[in-house]
């Protein structure tokens, strides 16, 4: 998917709040992902990196002309039919999209090459958005619990991976929703403990001044 001037001044921000904020690497893709509703955390990684290059292959002060930035992934769609991505998906796409998924299956290299502009990636990032088997709405109490079985189930199925196209599936529910359900799941499960431990550690803490006294 491209990415909106907007879109990256938004993500430099989010990046520079993390850095102050010090918070947990190993999530900070997928939580910086929860202000793009159509981002992943992969592709923002990604999105950041190339930003990164650009930015160190700006011109210095003496004059001198910066190398040619070289087209980032992100611009050529990042598929491997390498042909390049446009802005956005318009109706008329989506109605192709649909009608050739329901006749090619999730073949995407096939699906691609009926609509112009799009790799095959991004027919199949696009459908998970889109799939019209997919659940709306907010999510459940019992579908949180379904999410968090599935996800453990998938992660000790793969040797450690979670496959997110698979829980989706399982869950009807968008790859993308997934994902970022279950990183609020996590991050309100951590700080829940870490609010434990502070108010056991205060009470600990509280009752031997009581008994040094």
């Amino acid at each position: 998917a491209s990415w909106t001037k907007e879109e990256d001044a938004l993500l430099t921000a989010a990046v520079k709040g993390e850095e102050i904020m010090d918070g947990e690497r190993w999530n900070m893709w997928s939580r910086i992902a929860a202000s793009f509703p159509e981002k992943t955390g992969k592709q923002c990684l990604q999105r950041w990196n190339v930003l990164v290059k650009e930015t160190q292959q700006q011109p210095d002060g003496s004059g001198a002309k910066g190398k040619k930035k070289p087209q980032s992934q992100t611009q050529l769609g990042a598929g491997s039919t390498g042909r390049k991505a446009s802005n956005k998906w318009t109706e008329e796409e989506d109605e192709i999209l649909l009608k050739k998924v329901a006749e090619e299956g999730r073949k995407w290299s096939k699906v691609a090459k009926f609509i112009d502009n799009k790799s095959d990636r991004q027919c199949r990032e696009r459908y998970t958005l889109i799939d019209p088997d997919l659940k709306k709405g907010d999510w459940t109490d019992d579908e949180a619990i379904d999410l968090h079985k599935s996800v453990v189930d998938c992660y000790n199925r793969n040797g450690g991976s979670i496959k997110w196209e698979t829980v989706g599936r399982k869950m009807q529910r968008c790859t993308n929703h997934c994902r970022k359900n279950w990183s609020r799941v996590v991050n309100l499960l951590f700080t829940w403990i870490l609010k434990e431990t502070v108010r056991e550690m205060a009470s600990e803490a509280l009752s031997e001044a009581k008994h040094a006294l």
